[in-house]
């Protein structure tokens, strides 16, 4: 009876579009637990997800924040490439297909050029954002992981794969550039 009254009011609003960095946390969770749990279903789901958002969320070499009704919306944060990154190399890892690495070290050079600031880490925003009178670098974790955490770990993760790389000299400035935050905060900057 109570599901029939409720049938007559109008439903509440339900936000339907896709967030490329909670797909990217998605693609990890998924692709962790299809590994540990030897579940090929949760591989093929975080493979689907990220082949999405590999081909409908992108504008050029670029990811879009936001999916709604079929429209890509804003461009992404630094949270989006660094959760889709960790997401990516979640998915070689559980496995071993060398494309998702390669899109891993793709995006990664987006991030380098959009989002990494010369003197160590990366700022929220991209350069070609709305212009801001501060460029903000979070560090401390929030309800999310720290973006330039998960960028730290991503580079670290990168430079494993590819020593030739400067992804290790990378992920080493940005743990200096916030060695005091870290220091100061250890239990919000984990």
């Amino acid at each position: 009876r109570l599901r029939e009254v409720r049938a007559k009011r109008p439903p509440p609003l339900r936000d339907d579009k896709l967030l490329v960095g909670w797909n990217g946390l998605a693609i990890s969770a998924l692709a962790q637990a299809g590994l540990v749990l030897d579940r090929d279903d949760y591989l093929v789901k975080a493979e689907a997800t990220a082949r999405f958002v590999l081909e409908h969320m992108r504008n050029g070499d670029r990811l879009r924040r936001s999916e709604a009704f079929g429209k890509l919306q804003d461009e992404a944060f630094l949270d989006d490439y660094a959760y889709f990154i960790a997401g990516l190399l979640d998915l070689y890892e559980a496995t071993g297909d060398p494309r998702w690495l390669a899109d891993a070290y793709k995006l990664d050079e987006v991030a380098e050029r959009d989002f990494e600031d010369p003197a160590g880490g990366f700022f929220f925003t991209a350069n070609h954002h709305e212009k801001l009178l501060i460029r903000q670098k979070p560090v401390a974790d929030t309800a999310r992981p720290s973006a330039n955490g998960v960028m730290v770990k991503n580079l670290a993760r990168l430079a494993a794969f590819n020593t030739g790389g400067n992804h290790l000299a990378r992920a080493q400035l940005a743990l200096s550039t916030f060695a005091a935050d870290i220091t100061r905060n250890p239990s919000t900057v984990p």
